[in-house]
C-alpha cells in the first residue's frame, strides 16, 4: 500500500493485513479491525443520559484533509451521578469521523472543557460556536432544538 490504512474508529494500523490480502490472487476479504465503528458516537436515553453541551469548530484545513475539517465537541451528563462524557470528534468534509479522544469527569469540573477548547483554537487557528443543551430533558425537546439548528437527525436521515 503506498498509504497506511488505519481502522476507521479506533485509528489501529491494519496496513501489514492490507498488504498481505493484496499480495494473494483472490479478492482481498473485508478487513477485520480489532475494534468496530460505534453505532452511534453519543448515546442519550433522556433518563439517565442527557445532552449537556455541544461544540463545532468552523472548518480548518491540515494535510490529512486539505479538503477540509472540522471539530465537534459533545458534552452528556449523567445522571444522578453527575458526570459528563466529553467526546471530541475530527469530522472530515466527506462527513467521515474521528475520535480525538473521550474522557470522563465530575459535572463541578466541566468549566475545564473551556480550557480545553481555547487551546484547540490556539492550536488549529479554528473557533467553536457552543449550543447550550443542559435545559433538555425529553427526546421531544431534543428534536425540537435540532430542528431549529438545522441538524439533519432531526429529520431521521
Amino acid at each position: 500500500m503506498p498509504l497506511a490504512v488505519t481502522c476507521p474508529a479506533c485509528g489501529a494500523d491494519g496496513t501489514a493485513a492490507a498488504n498481505k490480502a493484496m499480495r494473494g490472487s483472490t479478492p482481498p476479504p473485508a478487513p477485520v479491525w480489532p475494534c468496530r465503528e460505534p453505532d452511534a458516537f453519543v448515546e442519550l436515553d433522556f433518563a439517565r443520559t442527557f445532552p449537556h453541551a455541544f461544540w463545532v469548530s468552523s472548518v480548518c484545513y491540515d494535510g490529512e484533509a486539505p479538503d477540509g475539517f472540522r471539530f465537534k465537541m459533545y458534552a452528556t451528563r449523567r445522571e444522578p451521578e453527575m458526570f459528563i462524557e466529553l467526546l471530541l470528534l475530527r469530522e472530515r468534509a466527506n462527513a467521515f469521523k474521528r475520535k480525538v479522544f473521550h474522557k470522563r469527569a465530575p459535572l463541578d469540573r466541566f468549566a475545564a472543557t473551556g480550557e480545553v477548547l481555547e487551546q484547540i483554537e490556539r492550536d488549529k487557528n479554528v473557533i467553536f460556536e457552543r449550543y447550550d443543551l443542559s435545559q433538555i430533558r425529553t427526546l421531544d425537546d431534543f428534536r425540537a432544538v435540532a430542528i431549529e439548528l438545522g441538524w439533519e437527525t432531526a429529520h431521521g436521515e
